[in-house]
């Protein structure tokens, strides 16, 4: 069965500032029926707009903690895990792009092209700079080689993303000193830069501002084991490697022949594969899909006890606690995701439709209640997330249709969130950014509910199609007809290896959602590859 492709031609849309929006909920022929007045801007120059584009390094590889600042202000960003960027400038501007060990590229904003991709070529007139893993960087020029190259990182009086000091490491030691204020330049033998992510992979949150490391010349020798164990951390730690669609441990896995032997082949060969991430979710949905739940539970709980820094890999943890409704560990999850993504509004969502689970409505409440009035579109400078607001409406609805005894609402709240009850609704969320999946749904009459289709004869409405981000789409029924709906999604694949493996789907399929008698059921569906029409449930009313 094959439905129209899209244009995938993606369209940017405009940023959001100072947002106003109203939503008015109405029932019109059983439909429901949210629209949502178009943004108000205010404050936004005509001629601004959004640059956007990805940095690479000479072997095409992407720079995660580069700087981009508009040339002559205080104005920048940095770019992503995957080296991409967004930056609002105006027509006239010159943006610099910069990264530790790199010549810097100025580059002139025209008016024919809002993509502009940046390749940096190592610094040879730098001494002694050696490229390490992930952004460790190390020079004999000291400050002069870090000072506003790393993004998120304070050195002396340079302040770039973080209000906090970087933690110091001197001669493999913890130091409460600045290096660069109490040694001089001659004293120093290599200096190292680690980006927020990767620190706290290894000091935890106490280098949730970076790591600044320091190896005397005298310290070189006189603590030369400390430094050694130091340098083998890093190693171990950060230099993670990239997730594989050959999987040889589960090959070794599969040729055993009970649950015990298997899981002590896990015991055994786990170790050989710390540094990679999706070990654990691989080898728990192996586990899983043999009927043992409880033994894939205790692998994830081992995934947990790892040090999550990479927020793709901690969503698609959350998603499968969820669907093992380990729902305590999902809070704590989510919470980490939060912290590392707080200018996304789905890291709220998230966040948000787990406290309702453990009991915690009013935490859900006020974080949705974020989402819906605006709050959060103003860190949304791509426009990535533009209708997420409509979606949480309907869940903050439903939320105080069932838990508003135990909701504090002011009057205003009162008045706008009124029960939304349909017989169906389907929401997908995917936990891989600038991955486009779409959600189908096809009721018991034949009728395809998509993109290109986008309200059902008989009711069926999809909500706006999101071309990036991490979903989510929604397809809603307000009164269903008997008989079976499929659920397919459409993947158009990024082709992006990620170190935090494949993309993983979490469906959510309700049936009397908001009513009494509502039924819930979460899947998470691994996607490997780039497929059409791929069926991934059904259920019947």
């Amino acid at each position: 069965m094959k439905f129209p492709k899209k244009n995938k031609e993606v369209v940017k849309k405009e940023p959001v500032v100072n947002t106003t929006s109203v939503i008015t909920p109405t029932i019109i022929n059983d439909q429901v029926n949210i629209p949502i007045e178009k943004s108000v801007l205010t404050n936004v120059d005509p001629n601004s707009r959004i640059i956007s584009g990805t940095l690479v390094d000479e072997t095409n590889m992407p720079l995660p903690g580069a700087t981009i600042v508009i040339k002559g202000t205080t104005n920048g960003t940095s770019t992503d895990l995957d080296g991409k960027y967004a930056i609002n400038a105006d027509k006239n501007d010159e943006l610099v792009f910069s990264y530790v060990g790199y010549s810097e590229i100025n580059q002139k904003i025209d008016t024919t092209r809002n993509t502009i991709n940046i390749s940096l070529q190592p610094d040879d007139s730098l001494e002694e700079v050696v490229i390490t893993a992930l952004g460790i960087k190390r020079s004999n020029t000291v400050t002069n080689a870090i000072t506003g190259k790393v993004a998120g990182v304070n050195i002396g009086n340079t302040e770039l993303s973080s209000n906090n000091k970087p933690l110091y490491i001197i001669d493999g030691v913890i130091s409460k000193n600045n290096p660069t204020e109490i040694l001089s330049a001659d004293a120093i033998d290599s200096m190292h830069v680690l980006s927020p992510e990767n620190g706290i992979a290894l000091y935890g949150n106490s280098a949730s501002s970076g790591v600044i490391i320091v190896v005397t010349k005298d310290g070189k020798v006189k603590n030369e084991e400390v430094i050694e164990e130091l340098n083998q951390q890093i190693a171990d730690k950060i230099e993670l490697k990239v997730w594989n669609l050959d999987t040889p441990y589960l090959k070794i896995l599969e040729k055993e022949n009970t649950i015990a032997t298997a899981y002590n082949k896990y015991l055994e060969i786990r170790s050989d594969y710390a540094n990679v991430p999706a070990f654990y979710l691989d080898v728990a949905d192996f586990f899983d899909k043999r009927k043992s739940s409880t033994t894939a539970i205790k692998i994830l709980t081992n995934l947990i006890e790892v040090d999550l820094n990479n927020h793709e890999l901690t969503k698609a943890l959350g998603y499968k606690l969820e669907y093992f409704k380990q729902y305590e560990l999902a809070v704590i999850v989510y919470e980490k995701v939060l912290e590392l993504r707080p200018e996304e509004p789905q890291s709220y969502r998230d966040l948000a439709l787990a406290y309702e689970t453990i009991g915690e409505y009013q935490k859900s409440f006020d974080l949705l209640f974020k989402i819906y009035n605006g709050e959060l579109l103003e860190k949304d400078n791509a426009g990535i997330f533009h209708g997420i607001e409509a979606i949480a409406f309907v869940e903050l609805s439903r939320l105080v249709k069932i838990h508003g005894k135990k909701i504090k609402l002011n009057k205003k709240q009162e008045n706008l969130l009124k029960p939304l009850p349909v017989d169906v609704r389907v929401v997908i969320d995917w936990n891989h950014k600038e991955t486009d999946i779409d959600l189908w749904v096809i009721d018991p009459s034949g009728e395809k509910c998509l993109y290109s289709n986008s309200e059902t004869k008989i009711g069926g409405r999809i909500s706006e199609d999101f071309t990036d981000g991490y979903g989510p789409e929604e397809f809603m029924l307000k009164k269903a007809i008997k008989g079976e709906y499929k659920v397919l999604v459409d993947y158009y694949a990024d082709n992006i290896q990620k170190i935090s493996g494949p993309t993983i789907l979490k469906v959510t399929m309700f049936t009397n959602y908001g009513k009494v008698n509502e039924v819930k059921k979460t899947i998470t569906v691994r996607l490997d590859k780039e497929e059409d029409d791929m069926e991934i449930g059904s259920f019947s009313f």
